[in-house]
């Protein structure tokens, strides 16, 4: 065996104290500070560990942590582990430098000891092109760990968390037997078991798509015998690179960063704010609540409907204080976004005008990727969109006979059109937009033609966002669909998971849409605001049963993204009204705390905190098939002891004592709210289940307590 060469740093071990609230949501950044017996914070014992690299002399190297560890390492171009003529060892500024000397260039790998994480940086020299795909990292055997978490290229997209051990969703798809599995992750990917974690991603996503990759090898032992032995799991991670041209024979990639701590939750939460922080992304903005017509209505939505929709919302008492009503899709023409149909009188400037005179934001859903062949874009400028090999324009899918293809930003003519709409919604008075079909303009280069074919899809992607921001304006709110999640942050402000409205439990797969929503939690305020989706109460466009949508809402409400309904609001009840009221979120970000992530077999259980009151809500929803019976200890869900607890929702109060535990009852898809407070005091009136505060609080008073009609169980 080759000597090994190592790098003998010790292990660093930093606590929260140590990194700041960067590493924190806003909920566990607010109970930091709160006064008690238990700080929950310490409870947890959040400890960042950096790993070591161990380099031999064959160029191969290790990444070695006290548990997950993946050995055996090398690059890999296009798949194939590198072979090198020569290989030069040397130290970096940061740790340890890999020189291979390739048959038509250079690799420099760096592998570097940062504060808080490793890292491993590479540059090739000498290239004309660059490869398609390349793997600072690759063929990696793991070891110690248990279980893995993969992120999707878009919101709804194979995010999960997945056993080692539960083949079937190990190889979801094997018609061959083979045994052989493959699970690919972007933005960010991490392995776990019982007590650590380890997080991978890349801090820039300017340039190239990152791609991490687990993944298994099998063998025949016996005849008909094909076993896939889970010690030989490997791991790569990568970039996108396209083949495109090198002007100077040189290229350096990104640095994929490995964080090491021993919280799932917090250690990829750590990692999302490192992202953020490099990434420029628009966190911390007031959050978002609003209204838009729903798509199923047997009519097009007309501006005669917009205005029916403004006088019934000026007219309620209380008022639902929407911040924005939107315009969706079916306004125009896809690519003719400036030329409305005729149920559009006087125009979008008319439209625009009437919401905001309503005291709303004017909002509208634009898809600035997508061209209809009737449409006077594509009848003028064909040109402008992206080709196939044949020269042609490529289409991209077929909508009600006509055939959609896609707009091709790398043309200046394009770029041109892409201001020219977004410049004159803004002038009209449009200050909310929501994109469509965004993944549309994320395209593999080496897979179509474009005018110019001398960027990746990322740069290209990234440029025309850069535009689009600039010309909507630097105040506007910005809500994505199905956007490749990498290239939004910096640009979006709401990420929406799913276009789907919520109308049957089974048919639209919720439980799926929920689970993603939990799962992504651990990025939601740090590089947008998460979306789940419309909230639907009222029976129409709607399969839910009334238990459904009260813990749909519920559990929306408490997690601190956005929040929005499609619902003609004309149709809904008194105590659905006050529901939605109830939903309201606060001015600021207020993320929920989730005391079982990433456990998908408990039901789901959030928690936050209102600091000014020093108290917590805690939501139990079973968004399970079978009823639940089960006792939870206070400690275990928010770190404090002993409180008084009031069973709550709007206008529904029930004082049940000073407990230390709280005894939950479910049937299926059933939920259970509770108010957890320190002195024997109820929510005040006004007080959402988002946070947001009544503008006089009356927490403790007899009004109080006689307004919410408290009653003792």
């Amino acid at each position: 065996m080759s000597e090994k060469i190592y790098n003998r740093r010790a292990f660093i071990r930093i606590g929260a104290s140590g990194l700041g609230s960067a590493m924190l949501n806003w909920s566990s950044f607010a109970n930091a500070n709160a006064p008690g017996k238990i700080n929950y914070l310490q409870l947890q014992q959040f400890r960042l560990k950096v790993p070591e690299w161990v380099v031999y002399n064959d160029g191969s190297f290790d990444l070695i942590t006290d548990s997950v560890m993946l050995k055996g390492c090398r690059p890999a171009i296009d798949g194939q582990a590198i072979m090198s003529k020569n290989v030069f060892l040397g130290d970096s500024p940061k740790g340890k430098r890999i020189v291979y000397e390739l048959r038509n260039g250079f690799l420099m790998v760096d592998l570097k000891i940062n504060d808080d994480s490793a890292s491993i940086s590479a540059e090739l020299s000498g290239f004309k092109n660059t490869p398609e795909w390349f793997y600072p990292i690759s063929h990696a055997k793991i070891e110690n760990a248990d279980s893995f978490y993969k992120q999707g290229l878009l919101f709804d997209h194979h995010t999960g968390i997945i056993q080692l051990s539960n083949t079937n969703q190990l190889i979801p798809w094997d018609p061959n037997k083979t045994g052989n599995w493959s699970h690919d992750s972007y933005l960010t990917f991490a392995l776990f078991n019982k007590k650590d974690t380890l997080a991978v991603g890349t801090f820039e996503h300017n340039a190239f798509m990152h791609r991490s990759t687990i993944y298994s090898r099998s063998h025949q032992r016996e005849i008909l015998n094909l076993t896939s032995d889970p010690s030989f799991l490997y791991f790569e991670s990568g970039f996108l690179m396209e083949k495109i041209p090198l002007t100077n024979d040189f290229i350096k990639l990104p640095d994929i960063h490995f964080i090491f701590g021993n919280k799932p939750f917090k250690t990829l939460q750590h990692l999302s704010w490192e992202i953020s922080k490099i990434s420029g992304a628009r966190n911390g903005l007031c959050s978002c609540y609003h209204w838009s017509h729903h798509k199923s209505q047997s009519k097009a939505f007309s501006f005669k409907d917009l205005r029916g929709q403004l006088d019934f919302l000026k007219k309620l008492k209380p008022q639902i204080p929407f911040q924005a009503i939107q315009i969706d899709d079916g306004y125009c023409i896809h690519g003719d976004w400036l030329d409305p149909n005729k149920n559009w009188p006087g125009g979008l400037d008319r439209a625009a005008r009437e919401i905001y005179q309503y005291g709303y934001k004017a909002g509208i859903n634009i898809a600035p990727f997508k061209v209809d062949e009737n449409s006077n874009l594509f009848r003028k400028h064909p040109d402008w969109m992206v080709k196939g090999r044949n020269n042609r324009p490529l289409p991209k899918q077929l909508i009600s006979g006509a055939k959609q293809y896609i707009l091709d930003t790398t043309h200046p003519g394009a770029q041109n059109y892409i201001r020219k709409v977004f410049r004159t919604l803004r002038k009209l008075g449009f200050t909310f937009y929501k994109t469509s079909h965004m993944d549309w303009g994320l395209r593999d280069s080496s897979m179509m033609k474009r005018a110019n074919p001398r960027s990746t899809s990322m740069q290209i992607y990234r440029d025309i966002l850069a535009i689009i921001r600039k010309e909507m304006g630097i105040g506007s709110f910005w809500l994505c669909s199905d956007t490749p999640l990498p290239a939004a942050i910096g640009f979006a402000d709401g990420m929406l998971m799913t276009d789907q409205g919520q109308l049957s439990w089974l048919k639209n797969n919720i439980p799926k849409i929920i689970n993603d929503y939990y799962l992504a939690h651990y990025y939601n305020n740090i590089f947008w605001q998460n979306d789940p989706g419309i909230i639907s109460l009222s029976n129409k466009h709607c399969e839910l049963s009334e238990d459904e949508k009260i813990s749909i809402a519920l559990w929306n409400g408490i997690m601190g993204g956005t929040i929005s309904t499609t619902d003609t609001t004309e149709t809904w009840t008194e105590k659905q009204k006050e529901l939605f009221l109830f939903l309201e979120p606060s001015d600021r970000p207020n993320n929920a705390l989730l005391p079982f992530w990433p456990s998908t077999t408990e039901i789901k259980v959030a928690a936050k905190r209102y600091v000014p009151l020093g108290s917590w809500s805690v939501l139990f929803f079973n968004d399970k098939d079978t009823p639940v019976h089960k006792t939870y200890d206070i400690t275990e869900l928010i770190g404090e002891d002993r409180m008084y607890i009031f069973s709550w929702m709007p206008a529904e109060i029930k004082y049940l004592g000073k407990k230390g535990k709280i005894e939950v009852e479910l049937q299926p898809h059933q939920s259970q709210l509770f108010y957890l407070s320190k002195s024997n005091t109820p929510p005040p009136k006004g007080l959402t289940l988002g946070g947001k505060l009544p503008e006089e609080p009356t927490s403790g008073s007899k009004k109080s307590a006689k307004l919410l009609s408290i009653t003792k169980k």
